[in-house]
């Protein structure tokens, strides 16, 4: 293990940081939904997981820079498949993140465009 490493360093801090972040998500979601039943919206999971992806993206990223010392070992992991598909969730996530919010845009302001020009108060929004 390389114990001067800045990149591993940052790599371990961002880990920690995106898995704190998703049990913080977590937490917070079970609690407001247990307490007031308040379901969290569909971004709002969706960004749970996108710190999920993240921090296993950071975490297989982190054991390639720490086996780095050893080249064999190294070489073959970064032919695995856990190497090449690292960023794989976090892609689906921040697609499925771009759909619900193009749905979001469509339904508001194009299929219901027609209750936006009569609206007077901009209550509808």
């Amino acid at each position: 293990m390389i114990t001067n490493d800045f990149a591993l360093f940052a790599y371990f801090v961002e880990m920690l940081i995106c898995y704190s972040a998703f049990l913080l998500f977590l937490w917070w979601g079970v609690y407001k939904y247990k307490n007031s039943g308040c379901r969290p919206t569909n971004v709002y999971i969706l960004v749970m997981l996108l710190f999920l992806c993240r921090a296993y993206g950071v975490h297989v990223a982190f054991h390639a820079r720490n086996i780095i010392g050893d080249l064999p070992d190294y070489q073959l992991f970064l032919q695995s498949s856990w190497w090449h598909t690292r960023v794989l969730p976090q892609v689906i996530v921040e697609l499925l993140i771009l759909c619900c919010m193009l749905l979001r845009v469509y339904n508001n302001f194009i299929k219901n465009h027609h209750k936006r020009v009569n609206d007077k108060d901009g209550d509808d929004v």
